[in-house]
């Protein structure tokens, strides 16, 4: 029984990032527009990115591994990327 625990547990985090990613790719879309269009971005800005990505879709943010683990990707790209 704790063998298909373990492996469901996997499965799930497996999940969370590849969903992580894909809605990191979008919002990292969003921000390169805006920092070609406008000459700058405001790290700050991230939170609210995410939040409106979520929003638009109707899924909750609060408390959402796939949430904190997007947010992390995309604060890394931000620091990495933008200048």
């Amino acid at each position: 029984m704790k063998k298909v625990n373990l492996f469901e547990q996997f499965t799930n985090e497996a999940n969370v990032k590849k969903e992580a990613k894909m809605v990191a790719d979008q919002v990292i879309g969003g921000i390169q527009d805006q920092y070609y269009d406008e000459g700058y971005y405001n790290e700050d800005e991230v939170y609210y990115s995410l939040k409106n990505y979520f929003n638009s879709f109707g899924i909750n943010y609060e408390n959402n591994p796939v949430f904190d683990m997007a947010y992390d990707i995309v604060m890394k790209w931000v620091k990495k990327n933008i200048k």
